[in-house]
């Protein structure tokens, strides 16, 4: 599962970059913030999902809640920076 969220996370962290290069960034500045901040949340969530601690299985529970959170911030930052690119 880790490495799936790891891909996810990858996605989420070259959106803001490749947006930069591509010049588009700055017109949709808090988007592709928002977009970053799923990367990171991504990056956590596989990061609870790789330690495992014996007593502590409540930190699977805690990796899949993190992605969810992620996986929302990553789609209202899409579904902004889809909105507001195609305003202008």
């Amino acid at each position: 599962m880790a490495t799936e969220v790891i891909y996810l996370a990858i996605a989420a962290l070259l959106a803001p970059a490749l947006a930069e290069i591509a010049k588009i960034r700055a017109r949709a500045h808090r988007a592709f913030t928002f977009m970053a901040a799923g990367g990171v949340l991504f990056v956590l969530s596989a990061a609870f999902s790789v330690v495992y601690i014996p007593g502590l299985e409540v930190l699977g529970q805690i990796s899949s809640i993190v992605s969810l959170i992620a996986l929302v911030v990553v789609t209202v930052g899409a579904v902004v920076a889809t909105a507001t690119l195609l305003r202008e």
